[in-house]
C-alpha cells in the first residue's frame, strides 16, 4: 500500500515537473522558427550580415559641370559627366595666351609650385607613349590640365585645359555652346563666314578654343589650349 502511494506521489511529481517544463520548450520554438526563417531569407537573398551605408560623402569620379543652365543647352550627359567631385575654383584664375596661374608657357615644368591654392592640388610627370614625358595637372582628384614640355629644357611649350571652372576674359569656357559663343563679338569675329559644319576650333587674344558635338548634334567647347 505505502509502495503504491509513494509510486503515485512521484508519478505526480514527475508530470508536475514536465508540465512546468513544456510551455518552456513550447516558447523557445518560435524564437528559433523565426531564426531559421531569417537563415532562409538571407541565404536565398544573398544578404550580408551587415549592410554598410553608402557615404553620402564620396565624390563622384566624373567632372564638375560648373554652369548647370550651359549644361543643359550643350545636352552632354550629366550623370556620365558627375556634379560634385570639382569644386569651381578661384575666379582670379583666368587663361590668358600666357597661361593660368603659375601654369605659364615658358616656365621650367619642374619647378612649378607642388600646388596652388584654387587651382591645382596635384601635378604629375608621365611618359606621353612617344618616348617623352607630360604633366598631368589635377584638382580634387580631377585631371584639368595637361601640359607638354620640352623634355630637354624642361620649358612649358602647350598647355590643354579641360575644366569648365577655367575661363578666358570674356567668360568663353568648357563646355560653353556654340549659339552663346557667337553672342560675343570677339568669337563671331574668329568665325567669320565660315559654315557652323567647318568650325571646328577658333582663336581669340592667342588662346585656341577646341569645338565637339555632342550626340544631339549641339557644337560646343570641348578643350582650351595656349600654347
Amino acid at each position: 500500500m505505502k509502495k503504491n502511494f509513494y509510486l503515485t506521489v512521484i508519478l505526480f511529481l514527475l508530470a508536475l515537473v514536465s508540465c512546468k517544463d513544456e510551455p518552456k520548450k513550447n516558447s523557445e520554438m518560435p524564437t528559433r522558427l523565426k531564426d531559421e526563417v531569417k537563415a532562409e531569407v538571407k541565404k536565398a537573398t544573398n544578404q550580408p550580415d551587415t549592410i554598410e551605408e553608402e557615404d553620402s560623402t564620396k565624390q563622384s569620379d566624373g567632372r564638375f559641370i560648373a554652369d548647370k543652365a550651359e549644361m543643359n543647352a550643350v545636352n552632354v550627359n550629366v550623370s556620365e559627366r558627375g556634379e560634385k567631385s570639382l569644386k569651381p575654383m578661384n575666379k582670379n584664375f583666368i587663361v590668358t595666351d600666357k597661361g593660368v596661374g603659375a601654369v605659364k608657357l615658358g616656365a621650367d615644368v619642374y619647378r612649378l609650385p607642388k600646388k596652388e591654392e584654387g587651382l591645382y592640388d596635384l601635378l604629375k610627370i608621365v611618359s606621353n607613349g612617344n618616348d617623352g614625358k607630360v604633366c598631368l595637372v589635377y584638382s580634387k582628384k580631377e585631371q584639368i590640365m595637361e601640359v607638354d614640355f620640352n623634355n630637354s629644357t624642361n620649358r612649358i611649350t602647350a598647355i590643354r585645359i579641360t575644366s569648365p571652372s577655367i575661363k578666358s576674359e570674356d567668360g568663353i569656357n568648357q563646355f560653353m555652346n556654340y549659339n552663346s559663343l557667337l553672342k560675343i563679338d570677339k568669337v563671331k569675329k574668329a568665325v567669320g563666314n565660315r559654315n557652323r559644319d567647318e568650325v571646328f576650333d577658333f582663336k581669340v587674344d592667342g588662346v585656341t578654343y577646341e569645338l565637339d558635338e555632342n550626340i544631339t548634334g549641339v557644337k560646343y567647347v570641348s578643350a582650351i589650349v595656349v600654347k
